[in-house]
């Protein structure tokens, strides 16, 4: 059901080790911009899983399809587990804000 009513602007991927589900991500695409949320399953957390794939994520055909050249992020203050991983991969919080966080891809 959830996946019937994703906006067309929108993709949900799932994350696979194994054969096992361990986390999601969604592409919300926004004219030349892309944003994407990430959802590990608890049990999987701390098991460095976004970081082992967001090299493929950022190679996906969608971005180059759209010429994208950032990706946007939102993450809570508070989380400084993701706040330290983002930054780990690249991202950099966005101007006056303490939420929005990006990378641009093409300097990875």
């Amino acid at each position: 059901e959830y996946l019937k009513k994703l906006p067309k602007n929108q993709i949900l991927y799932g994350i696979y080790k194994k054969k096992i589900h361990v986390a999601n991500f969604k592409i919300k695409i926004l004219k030349s911009r892309i944003h994407i949320g990430f959802l590990v399953f608890i049990k999987h957390q701390g098991k460095g899983i976004i970081k082992k794939t967001f090299h493929k994520i950022i190679k996906l055909r969608i971005l180059k399809k759209n010429n994208i050249r950032f990706i946007y992020l939102g993450v809570d203050k508070k989380n400084l587990r993701a706040i330290k991983l983002y930054k780990n991969l690249g991202f950099k919080y966005q101007k006056n804000s303490q939420k929005i966080m990006y990378i641009n891809i093409n300097k990875i």
